[in-house]
């Protein structure tokens, strides 16, 4: 599930910057 969340939120990262800096933050979180 929480790969799932991953995957749409780099899908959403590529067109929103906002989007890729909460990803790099949940990465270093998780």
């Amino acid at each position: 599930m929480f790969e799932a969340i991953v995957k749409i939120g780099l899908k959403e990262g590529i067109s929103d910057p906002e989007g890729a800096t909460t990803m790099k933050s949940l990465h270093l979180l998780g």
